[in-house]
């Protein structure tokens, strides 16, 4: 009966469960904060490629946007970069073809835009048996060329 009365252990066995919790949390964190950082590599990497496609004489050239995105964040493992042109007639505006002709009221030719898309399916640092193992992330720029006479 004396054995059942006694405290003694409590102490490390508490400790034992808040400290499991804590490392849980913190690992949870590190996992979650992998996944942010590398989000930010595919927009900061979609941004640059964007940004060079906007330079005149470069909007059409999506090969060398996508080989700069590539190169951008290179530490992002099996990422996949795509680049697009179009033209609107206005900002956020459906697709027109280059040839159309506007009804603003400053200009009638369309606006031409740059859009540049990346994707990388990233492995989780920690494996959790009842969470997804990767997830997929995608950035995305889209870039207004300047109109030049």
């Amino acid at each position: 009966m004396r054995i059942l009365q006694q405290e003694t252990g409590t102490v490390l066995i508490e400790f034992a469960l808040i400290c499991s919790l804590f490392i849980l949390l913190f690992a949870g964190i590190v996992d979650y904060g992998i996944y942010i950082h590398q989000q930010m590599e595919l927009n900061e990497a979609a941004a640059a490629a964007a940004n060079y496609g906007t330079t005149p004489g470069n909007q059409q050239a999506t090969a060398n946007m996508q080989t700069l995105a590539l190169y951008t964040a290179g530490d992002v493992s099996g990422m996949t970069a795509t680049a697009t042109y179009f033209y609107a007639c206005t900002p956020g505006g459906t697709h027109v073809a280059s040839t159309s002709v506007c009804n603003a009221s400053f200009d009638s030719n369309p606006y031409m835009y740059v859009q540049v898309t990346t994707n990388a399916t990233v492995p989780a640092a920690l494996k959790w048996s009842y969470l997804s193992s990767s997830l997929v992330l995608q950035g995305q720029a889209t870039s207004r060329v300047a109109w030049v006479k």
